[in-house]
């Protein structure tokens, strides 16, 4: 029986063991599915986020375009406008559009008029600069003046390379007959495009907005804006087509950031929630494993007490089988039978006791005399004692009445015996018993193999033996019953064999001085 509660005991050590990570697994896994889908919520959010602030960029940019668009055109109208003005007024046009180009600027002017050209004039020699600047024209103003003819507004624009650099070609059909024509230098145009976006940025807390020319060069703002990736891009058409606005988001700027407190305050309860729940459900299973623990050791340890007195039932059996025909020796064996009986009969009160939750142990305080309790003892374990080979040597030095727990001390002083029987077959056994103070000292020595150093505390941890016989029950139920009643136990080498000594708490006896001479060995 004790051999099979030690199976169902360390089955349930292992599921002790086990049931943190049981736990753990099962708080872990609901965790990490809320974590996942926390994660995927907040990265859905933060898309939608970036979806919106891309749409939002987008419209911005759209503002950005239209406003550098406004502003090159109207510097080109202000700029045709001046040369019509300068041809209707005076009276040299080709010396005052001559001196306007020098004054405003500007990169050049052309002007026809019933397919001929007014200026520079067929004819009379155009100066080499403006031959020159002619020439670099010829390519692209073949285009923009067949645009001229087919848009609505009778507008042409390109962008040239002259021997300045790039420049944005403008023409105008103003009457059926006469094309208008200036040139911007795209230093001009730039400026222009740069006054206007400043006076409406457009920026934000999250992106920065930026526009490049046509070659990639940045043009607002005029240092750029770094490498980061564009959020939204938006190209440009006429008249600056080729050029790009592009919204880029600032360094540190998270979209997801305002709605992130929202969320985790909608998630950290439920969190809180869970662990709270998963904490209580490992709790009570914790209690349950405890208290079945608990159970496996009280039934171990009746299974262990039960064994020495049943084992004497039954050599009692047998001696008054032999014995029947002696009347005297069947009464006294009778009489151990009986006291057996008795102890059993403690020993099922106490364990149904533990079981409900009583007290650590049923007490039996009385007045009594120790030496004559260890040898009653002695005499109802004498053929287990016989039969393992072991003569008892007593030195009892407890004789006098003292005050204690007979049932705790008659339970260590068996135990002790049981385990001399046990490890020491074949050797002596001294027993010894004394009082100390209030202590009531028990010392039960054999000669047998002894003890290693490192093993003698742990000897009196449950299911810890050294022999590999039996589950270790024997010291343990020793020093809880020594604890229980304010005393201790130790086990030490005797060189040869093991010497084991306990202690409980006694009191003088009423009517006496208390004295009692101790037992030296």
């Amino acid at each position: 029986m004790e051999r099979d509660v030690g199976v169902l005991h360390t089955g349930l050590m292992t599921a002790t063991r086990r049931q943190p990570l049981v736990s753990l697994v099962l708080m872990g896994i609901p965790l990490l599915v809320i974590g996942i889908l926390t994660f995927q919520a907040s990265e859905a959010d933060r898309i939608v986020l970036r979806a919106e602030q891309a749409d939002a960029a987008t419209a911005r940019l759209r503002l950005v375009s239209d406003a550098a668009r406004s502003s090159v055109e109207r510097q080109a109208a202000e700029a045709v406008a001046r040369v019509a003005s300068t041809l209707s007024s005076a009276s040299d046009p080709i010396s005052a559009l001559r001196n306007l180009i020098l004054a405003q600027n500007m990169g050049f002017a052309l002007v026809e008029e019933g397919g001929h050209r007014l200026f520079p004039s067929e004819d009379n020699p155009e100066p080499l600069l403006e031959k020159r600047k002619l020439h670099s024209l010829l390519g692209a103003l073949a285009g923009v003046r067949a645009d001229t003819a087919v848009s609505a507004g009778g507008q042409g624009w390109a962008w040239v390379a002259d021997e300045d650099g790039r420049a944005l070609l403008h023409c105008r059909r103003q009457l059926p007959d006469r094309l208008l024509c200036v040139v911007l230098a795209a230093a001009a145009v730039d400026q222009a495009v740069r006054a206007a976006l400043d006076a409406d940025p457009g920026q934000s807390d999250l992106w920065d907005l930026s526009l490049t020319d046509a070659a990639g060069a940045p043009v607002w703002p005029e240092a750029g804006i770094g490498e980061e990736p564009a959020l939204a891009a938006a190209r440009l058409d006429v008249p600056l087509r080729g050029w790009q606005a592009e919204a880029r988001r600032r360094n540190g700027a998270d979209p997801g950031a305002g709605r992130w407190p929202m969320l985790m305050a909608i998630i950290a309860p439920l969190l809180a929630s869970w662990v709270s729940l998963g904490w209580v459900v490992h709790r009570a299973q914790r209690m349950r494993l405890e208290e079945g623990r608990r159970r496996m050791e009280i039934a171990a340890q009746v299974s262990h007490d039960l064994r020495t007195p049943l084992a004497n039932l039954h050599l009692y059996a047998l001696l008054i089988a032999r014995k029947a025909e002696d009347p005297a020796s069947i009464r006294n064996y009778c009489r151990i039978v009986e006291e057996e009986i008795t102890r059993l009969s403690l020993l099922a009160d106490n364990a149904v006791a533990i079981a409900k939750g009583g007290a650590a142990e049923l007490t039996d305080h009385g007045t009594a005399r120790p030496a004559e309790l260890v040898s009653s003892i002695l005499a109802r374990l004498r053929p287990l004692l016989d039969g393992a080979g072991c003569t008892p040597a007593v030195r009892l030095g407890a004789t006098g009445s003292v005050v204690f727990n007979r049932a705790a001390f008659e339970r260590i002083v068996t135990n002790l015996l049981d385990n001399a029987r046990k490890y020491a077959a074949g050797s002596p056994i001294d027993i010894a018993t004394w009082v100390e103070g209030n202590r009531l000292m028990v010392s039960v020595r054999d000669h047998g193999p002894g003890i290693p150093p490192a093993a003698a505390e742990r000897a009196f941890t449950p299911w810890q033996q050294e022999s590999g016989s039996g589950f270790g029950l024997g010291l343990a139920t020793i020093r809880r019953l020594a604890r229980a009643n304010g005393g201790d136990a130790r086990i030490e080498n005797a060189a040869p064999g093991t010497r084991a000594t306990a202690w409980l708490r006694c009191a003088p006896a009423p009517g006496t001085d208390g004295e009692e001479p101790p037992c030296t060995s």
